[in-house]
């Protein structure tokens, strides 16, 4: 093969693999940013969700909030003790005591309606105690539960870090078969052009010797130009 076609189709075989490997390189930096936008993604997700925990937590724990919610339980709690302890009060002064005077009487109806009103009172204060303590106990399981997701969340972005890791790594094998071809054909122009180097081709000989004829130079004519006879 001359040297000039196996130098051409050498450079040719070159450009190729140069051209191919740099499309292998641009697959992995396509596949790595790829990757690093999902992961991106996942941690704008989780830390949005992490964020809406804290915010329901602190909406809760507002004085506004717990005053309200403490409020509405003491109510509750005051209207099922009330009504434990509620009698009529109608008719008392009629609650037969035998063999007692009328003045006895007055003086034991009144002592009952008075232990009624002080067990109301009682109540109202147990019902406000018991309120705040429930209250703080439905605080505590709030904390709890936001505790609770937020190490979730904590726990999701780690996983998905560590996912990051290995998608990174599958994204280096990106364009692994252009890089072959790429090889191949810069190996196969090396050794287009080696073998256009050593001169060696498919029907390429040597030029045989010209004999030569008239050693002696016998036969020259003077003047004229003219060449050889022979």
């Amino acid at each position: 093969m001359p040297f000039p076609i196996a130098l051409a189709i050498a450079a040719a075989m070159m450009a190729a693999s140069a051209k191919m490997n740099n499309d292998a390189q641009k697959s992995v930096v396509g596949a790595r940013e790829n990757a690093m936008r999902v992961e991106l993604e996942r941690q704008r997700a989780l830390r949005e969700r992490a964020a809406a925990v804290n915010d329901e937590t602190e909406a809760r724990f507002t004085r506004q909030q717990q005053d309200q919610s403490t409020g509405q339980e003491a109510d509750r709690r005051t209207q099922v003790l009330q009504e434990a302890v509620a009698l009529p009060t109608s008719g008392i002064q009629d609650i037969p005591v035998a063999g007692a005077p009328a003045i006895v009487q007055s003086q034991i109806a009144a002592s009952i309606r008075d232990a009624l009103l002080y067990g109301k009172k009682l109540a109202g204060a147990n019902a406000r105690l018991g309120a705040y303590g429930s209250n703080q106990f439905n605080n505590g399981l709030t904390l709890n539960r936001s505790a609770q997701d937020l190490g979730q969340v904590s726990d999701f972005s780690r996983r998905s870090s560590d996912i990051t890791g290995m998608e990174l790594e599958s994204a280096n094998q990106a364009g692994a078969k252009q890089r072959q071809m790429a090889d191949l054909f810069r190996m196969g122009g090396s050794l287009v052009a080696m073998y256009g180097g050593t001169g060696a081709g498919v029907g390429t000989q040597a030029p045989a010797p010209v004999e030569d004829r008239n050693p002696s130079g016998v036969g020259l004519r003077q003047g004229g130009g003219q060449g050889l006879r022979l």
